[in-house]
């Protein structure tokens, strides 16, 4: 998991798991393990760093110079009207999403990303997903999408690294405008991809067991995606009878709250469809969450011991007991 406070104490890098020792020097505001991880995102972050102005908005930022207003002073305001109007939007219907998140040529960029671990076959059967964020047992009968998961370490995924950061960053902002989380840490990124033939994923809460997820991201990579081919993400805030139709159109992020307030479901696509999504953990439901799963596992080695400590001396009794876990 990668950590989005802002603390040093607790900052981790936005491309891995790893310890954050440096910042980027112009918005300070991406943080990473270290110059290797800071110069391999710095060809992507510079397009939304404030620090590095393209030509196209020199001239607005000299207007702003003049004005009293610094690059990092328009990063900082940028994200945090972003996050004002994500958690107000959050808090009045449980959702909320952003188009042109990150404009069209980095959107495209991670799009040919995903293309390529999907032509490389980097893609295996969709998973329930378990409480640490990863995959656990393959059901079918639930949801038929592919997935790979990034963590931000791998070769030629570069762009989709620069969406992690960025979603983090978003995060950070939103984190200080919500009183009820502490939000920490996220997943890696799933990264997905319905093949089309009618693939879907049924109606499901992405954390109903309070394992922690409280925000849900969904960004998607789907150009010209039209109503026709189906795939649309249909969520039910407050358990509704009617869903709210999210078309998967290039470059939209889509939040909302990952518990059973949004049951949601991908209808069945009849197109390729490509989304990647994070889900950000609040700090405290996850220790809860983490003090119980211990709890529970002690509890079965005591347990085990006291099924071992009857059963020795009886080989096949121990073998059934062994073979059945």
């Amino acid at each position: 998991m990668s950590c989005v406070k802002s603390s040093n104490r607790n900052m981790l890098c936005d491309l891995c798991n790893e310890k954050a020792v440096t910042r980027c020097p112009y918005c300070k505001t991406a943080q990473y393990c270290g110059a290797e991880h800071r110069k391999s995102d710095f060809k992507l972050h510079k397009k939304k760093c404030m620090g590095l102005p393209s030509v196209e908005k020199e001239q607005q930022f000299r207007e702003n110079r003049l004005n009293g207003y610094t690059p990092m002073d328009l990063l900082q305001n940028r994200f945090f009207e972003r996050a004002e109007f994500v958690v107000d939007t959050l808090r009045k219907q449980g959702y909320c999403y952003l188009d042109d998140f990150h404009g069209e040529d980095i959107a495209l960029k991670i799009l040919s990303e995903v293309k390529n671990l999907h032509h490389r076959e980097k893609f295996t059967d969709g998973e329930l997903v378990s409480s640490n964020g990863n995959g656990s047992m393959l059901n079918k009968k639930i949801r038929d999408d592919k997935i790979a998961w990034i963590d931000g370490k791998e070769e030629n995924c570069q762009a989709i690294s620069h969406h992690m950061t960025t979603v983090n960053t978003l995060i950070r902002f939103c984190n200080g405008l919500i009183e009820e989380y502490d939000i920490e840490h996220r997943t890696k990124a799933m990264v997905a991809c319905y093949p089309g033939q009618g693939t879907c994923y049924k109606r499901h809460v992405d954390n109903p067991n309070k394992d922690g997820r409280c925000i849900t991201t969904l960004y998607y990579l789907n150009p010209g995606w039209t109503e026709e081919k189906g795939g649309m993400l249909n969520l039910y805030p407050g358990g509704s009878e009617e869903p709210v139709k999210i078309l998967p159109r290039l470059d939209r992020l889509l939040l909302f709250w990952s518990d059973r307030r949004n049951p949601h479901e991908v209808a069945p696509s009849h197109d390729v469809r490509y989304a990647i999504t994070l889900w950000y953990f609040d700090k405290n439901e996850r220790a809860r969450f983490r003090k119980k799963q211990e709890e529970e596992e002690r509890k079965k080695a005591i347990f085990s011991g006291q099924e071992n400590g009857s059963n020795e001396g009886g080989g096949n009794q121990d073998q059934e007991i062994a073979g059945s876990s």
